[in-house]
């Protein structure tokens, strides 16, 4: 909010969000400026994360199980990128499920409209999850979360992420973990 240019684009883009009415979005209220701070109103879903869940159990999902997340955080990317706006944070911390199993996409903070050529925050993203061109800060596109949807279904099924930043490969790079994961 301390810099006006940035939340200016950032506003326009939450304005933008609102419009986004899928049964698989949470509900996005807008945005209140306020003594300097900024507030983001959402619906609240009384319910765990993908997350949550994923940890909880301890042990991958069935196929018919993973299933059901993947249909559903499909369709709202499907209505999302249709509508021309791109998430660029699909992740199971951004998959909740309230108390009826209805399944929600959340948080679209670093979201990015089709006409822009870079992520509003530049390569913003969770390192697992993002896509090669998301990770070198190049133009994303649907296919970018296409890219971050195959990751969270792999690790849906195998109980583990692809990409843990402990492959052969990058062990001897040294950086942090999200460093060794992003080469």
């Amino acid at each position: 909010a301390e810099d006006p240019s940035v939340f200016k684009r950032f506003k326009r883009e939450a304005n933008a969000l609102k419009k986004l009415r899928h049964p698989n979005i949470v509900p996005f209220y807008g945005l209140l400026e306020s003594g300097g701070s900024v507030y983001l109103f959402e619906q609240y879903v009384d319910g765990p994360t993908l997350k949550q869940v994923l940890k909880q159990r301890g042990r991958p999902l069935e196929v018919g199980e993973a299933l059901v997340y993947l249909k559903a955080v499909s369709a709202a990317l499907g209505y999302a990128h249709a509508h021309g706006v791109v998430h660029c944070d699909v992740k199971p911390g951004n998959v909740m499920v309230d108390r009826g199993g209805t399944v929600y996409l959340a948080d679209f903070g670093i979201a990015r409209h089709a006409e822009s050529t870079t992520t509003t925050l530049g390569t913003a993203g969770t390192p697992h999850y993002m896509a090669p061109e998301q990770v070198l800060g190049e133009a994303v596109s649907p296919q970018t979360d296409v890219y971050a949807l195959g990751v969270m279904l792999y690790e849906m099924l195998a109980g583990v992420r692809p990409f843990r930043g402990d492959e052969p490969t990058t062990e001897t790079t040294g950086g942090t973990l999200a460093e060794r994961v992003r080469l």
